[in-house]
């Protein structure tokens, strides 16, 4: 039984009709594939980590401090998966790393979580531990501005 969705898509041969076909439609399949853009209100009530992590990257670009992401987060394949685990991705690893020495440290790990509802997982908190133990800062940060303002503290800015 089809949904009887109306097709408004312009040069789709049910325009303005009930699409018994909408699943099977190469229009409406790429509207699907499309990414949904945030509101500004969106990003401002409760930003994504994405959203978060780039603020703080460009927070430390403005502050020449060099900041680096390790891509850890994606989606993946299973064969891809696979062999980004043969190449030395491990689970949990910290989301930033600051490549300064400071305050006695080797560097700064960042774990960056959206706010305090986001928990970080066993492995997250493994990798902490192991980072602190071996001579870094590593920390977790919630939000935007406890990220920087741990970054400030860090490398010594007031």
């Amino acid at each position: 039984m089809a949904l009887g969705i109306k097709c408004v898509r312009e040069g789709c041969g049910h325009s303005g009709e009930e699409c018994l076909l909408w699943n099977e439609c190469p229009l409406f399949q790429a509207d699907q594939r499309r990414p949904q853009r945030k509101s500004a209100k969106q990003v401002l009530l409760r930003p994504t980590e994405d959203d978060i992590q780039e603020a703080v990257v460009e927070y430390c670009d403005l502050m020449h401090i060099v900041c680096v992401h390790i891509p850890n987060e994606s989606k993946r394949s299973q064969s891809y998966g696979a062999k980004m685990k043969r190449m030395g991705l491990r689970k949990g690893f910290p989301d930033l790393f600051i490549p300064v020495a400071r305050q006695g440290f080797h560097g700064l790990f960042i774990e960056l979580k959206r706010d305090k509802l986001a928990r970080p997982t066993k492995e997250q908190l493994e990798w902490l531990s192991y980072l602190n133990r071996e001579g870094y800062r590593a920390i977790i940060a919630y939000g935007v501005d406890e990220a920087m303002k741990e970054i400030k503290r860090y490398m010594g800015i007031r």
